[in-house]
């Protein structure tokens, strides 16, 4: 579930299910991104939420790719 920041337009982080997502995974897709983007990750009751603290390209796009390349991981 992507966050849209509707002030600034872009976006800031996003909510992964617990029930879902593994961590191990997503700290995986962390690191396969580490030369694009930095992320930070908190657990927010049933969701992970991973917030992009820094990126090489667009926010929006890194965190679209970055959540897409996690669905696949995934299967």
């Amino acid at each position: 579930m992507l966050i849209i920041d509707r002030k600034k337009h872009s976006i800031d982080y996003i909510d992964l299910s617990k029930n879902i997502y593994i961590l191990g995974k997503i700290e995986s897709a962390i690191n396969a991104y580490s030369d694009i983007a930095k992320f930070q990750v908190e657990e927010i009751g049933e969701y992970y939420r991973v917030h992009l603290i820094r990126s090489k390209y667009d926010g929006r796009v890194t965190l679209k790719e970055f959540e897409n390349y996690l669905i696949d991981s995934m299967n």
